[in-house]
């Protein structure tokens, strides 16, 4: 597993790795020539709200993008990656933007094509059949609350964005993108829980957690392997994995 974004078209792997978040948690992407903008009202972390895909430093388009933030009553945020012009981090600070090492983010790659998946029962430190394993349909209206409380607590998300993903994850569709919740049970309990896409031969991992008393017993590594096993099976060659710095042990 790679750490390195070089090689891929970044712009379509952050525009696909957005548009799985939006079925479950965006109200808006604005795509530009030069930038794409997600927003989610009610955010409490400053990542829901910003610029991603930013290659340009004009004066007009960051006056846009500013004024997009400004309506929204909520601060103008900009994410820097590999494709950003050389002197992007400095004409920002020039603007009075601060870098927040906090909201850095980092992504692995697993790729499909060269790298082999390993049986999803060698790391289990308990018995397969002490484990369950599901993949949710948007019919599981009582599984899919059940996500979302686990989702909460060991992502420490909010009440009311535990709500949006509830309400997203049941009732929103884009043409082209694919997200499904997987879910492990043990004696009908929730204990282990992630999110797995794909977009344009590009697969995602997000949302993933295991309940207080069922870590280190390789549980979310077991989900990790099914998810590869998914993007494979569809078509995908790569798995993307983005998680922020200040992520939650699971």
């Amino acid at each position: 597993m790679s750490k390195s974004l070089h090689k891929f078209n970044i712009k379509k792997v952050i525009e696909g790795s957005n548009s799985i978040w939006w079925l479950m948690y965006y109200d808006e992407i604005c795509q530009g020539e030069y930038y794409q903008i997600t927003f989610l009202e009610g955010a409490d972390r400053d990542y829901y709200n910003c610029v991603h895909n930013f290659t340009k430093t004009d004066e007009k388009l960051l006056n846009k993008i500013e004024q997009y933030f400004l309506d929204k009553n909520v601060d103008a945020s900009i994410y820097i990656d590999p494709n950003s012009p050389k002197d992007m981090q400095h004409w920002l600070e020039s603007h009075n933007y601060k870098e927040m090492k906090e909201e850095e983010e980092i992504w692995y790659v697993f790729d499909l094509q060269k790298d082999s998946i390993p049986h999803e029962e060698k790391f289990l430190k308990i018995s397969h059949e002490e484990v369950d394993f599901k993949i949710l349909s948007k019919k599981d209206n009582e599984e899919i609350l059940r996500f979302s409380k686990v989702n909460s607590s060991v992502n420490n998300l909010s009440d009311s964005l535990r709500k949006k993903f509830i309400q997203n994850v049941k009732n929103k569709d884009l043409q082209g993108v694919e997200n499904h919740l997987l879910a492990l049970f043990s004696q009908n309990e929730l204990v282990a829980i992630s999110s797995c896409g794909w977009h344009e031969k590009r697969g995602y991992l997000a949302e993933g957690g295991v309940t207080e008393n069922y870590r280190r017993k390789g549980l979310y590594s077991y989900l990790i392997i099914k998810c590869l096993q998914m993007c494979k099976k569809n078509g995908c060659n790569q798995v993307f994995i983005n998680c922020d710095i200040q992520a939650y042990s699971n």
